[in-house]
């Protein structure tokens, strides 16, 4: 096999393991967000996304493109995903994960936990954010914190 062979057979490779993952991603209902430095340090250019992560912003691939990932952000949350951004910019470690939330379509904020990987895209530094709704998990624990103020004012 020549060098140019094995070049291509690794980049297929490469884009076959890039799928699986992917899939075995919305599977288990975990949103992908890969992002790229734009030109301005405020531009935050959106790479990828896949289905789950299109679920959760109630928007197509294309639309979440067009609108721009600031639009997805809740104007509380700017200061401290902004920081993050600046930090990707620099070059400088970034947090593995956090708590945030993201703005729908319909206006509602998804409560989501992130979790962050560096990567260099096209020389530009990058990002892949793993994202799981954790609505559920904040409706859990708000009733669970209720019952157990119930409780309390019981004994």
């Amino acid at each position: 096999m020549d060098i140019l062979e094995a070049h291509v057979a690794r980049t297929a490779e490469a884009e076959q393991l890039f799928r699986s993952i992917i899939e075995a991603a919305d599977n288990a209902s975990i949103g992908v967000l890969v992002l790229r430095q734009g030109l301005q340090e405020s531009d935050v250019d959106v790479m990828y996304l896949n289905q789950t992560t299109e679920r959760l912003l109630g928007c197509s691939r294309s639309e979440v493109q067009q609108l721009g990932f600031w639009a997805f952000i809740p104007e509380a949350e700017l200061p401290a995903i902004r920081a993050v951004q600046q930090a990707v910019v620099r070059r400088e470690v970034v947090p593995s994960s956090l708590r945030t939330s993201y703005v729908h379509r319909d206006g509602r904020h998804i409560p989501v936990e992130v979790s962050l990987g560096s990567v260099e895209l096209s020389g530009m530094p990058g990002t892949v954010l793993f994202l799981t709704d954790v609505t559920d998990q904040r409706t859990a624990e708000m009733a669970l914190r209720r019952s157990e103020k119930r409780f309390r004012e019981l004994v």
